[in-house]
């Protein structure tokens, strides 16, 4: 469940639109009411904190992370006091020119960047800034997907920004709740998606994937491994890790520390029932943050240069292509293969959780 708060006439496919009538960010009680049954994956804020005191902002935004599901996010924007224009500061100042028509008449507050992360922070948030002007005016932007939150005030999709001008900003975030980590330290889950590490019940259905040429294609074994469950509980304790929808095994992923903070990944989706609808990119963003916060500063991976529905989603995610391998292998028929490195740093990476 994807929430946009003070929604107004804005709609879009795959979030439920709330009015201030029915969700106040300062009564507890509308989210109980609201999210007992089911806690909100998603919030989307465009132009709402600016019309709270900071106070009421702090305590909308403890609200706001109280009731997330583990790993949900907020994707908030307000109007930013460091832009340098006249025209758009007098558009966006406390209460506006005192006139009740004014758009700003019931501004409380104008946040820079530093203040605007500092509410989320406070509340439990991990805040990644994604627009903004820093002190001297200079604006920042970094790529964001609009799936997660489309924000109309924005550098792309406000029309006032044309021709090289820009006429409207907003400092644009997106605040994390952290994903749920299970005692252990080494599994991790968001919504009805979970990787955890690999155990002996597991290993014959992951032999069973392996041993599918269809599964193993692209890994260079069309005729599958050949191997047997008591051979992979031998890799288990190794970064072999399973991932689960709604608690069925849907496919399996590993890491490996590599050097100087570098982290290796692999993943498969093996029931052919999760592909092309999302699960993958979820997947990908659970393991790569997670990696980040356990102090990973960069991801590589590498895959068949045939698979292209892969390198579309390693790209997405802010994968960089460092280098083709040409017929660099052979599969298990003999046949050349090439393969392709990649490499996403923290500042790159582009989550679709």
């Amino acid at each position: 469940m994807k929430i946009i708060i003070g929604a107004g006439k804005t709609s879009f496919d795959g979030w439920v639109s709330t009015q201030e009538s029915e969700l106040n960010l300062l009564n507890r009680a509308d989210f109980e009411r609201l999210f007992a049954n089911e806690k909100p994956s998603a919030f989307l804020a465009e132009h709402v904190w600016e019309h709270m005191t900071l106070e009421e902002g702090m305590i909308a935004a403890q609200n706001c992370f109280d009731f997330l599901a583990d790993g949900g996010y907020i994707r908030a924007a307000v109007p930013d006091g460091n832009f340098r224009n006249a025209a758009y500061q007098a558009l966006i100042g406390i209460g506006g020119n005192g006139n009740p028509d004014h758009p700003a008449f019931t501004h409380k507050i104008v946040y820079d960047y530093k203040t605007l992360c500092a509410v989320f922070e406070k509340a439990g948030f991990t805040v990644n800034l994604l627009e903004y002007c820093d002190e001297e005016g200079v604006f920042s932007y970094k790529q964001w997907n609009e799936e997660n939150g489309k924000i109309g005030r924005s550098l792309r999709f406000d029309t006032r920004n044309k021709d090289g001008n820009m006429g409207m900003v907003s400092i644009i975030i997106d605040a994390k709740k952290p994903i749920k980590i299970y005692p252990d330290g080494a599994g991790i889950c968001h919504e009805n998606l979970a990787i955890r590490p690999a155990e002996i019940g597991d290993a014959k259905q992951i032999a069973a994937w392996w041993n599918d040429g269809a599964v193993m294609a692209h890994a260079g074994f069309p005729n599958g491994l050949g191997t047997t469950p008591e051979k992979v509980i031998g890799c288990m304790g190794k970064g072999l890790m399973v991932i689960e929808e709604s608690g069925r095994l849907i496919g399996e992923c590993n890491y490996r520390p590599a050097d100087n903070g570098v982290a290796e990944i692999g993943i498969k989706l093996c029931e052919t029932d999760c592909q092309n609808r999302g699960v993958g990119r979820k997947v990908l963003s659970m393991l790569i943050d997670w990696l980040f916060r356990k102090g990973y500063s960069k991801i590589v991976l590498d895959t068949n240069l045939e698979n292209k529905r892969a390198q579309h989603v390693y790209e997405s995610l802010g994968f960089k292509k460092l280098r083709v391998n040409m017929d660099s292998w052979q599969d298990q028929l003999g046949r050349p293969q090439s393969s392709v490195d990649y490499e996403l740093t923290k500042e790159d990476f582009c989550s679709y959780i």
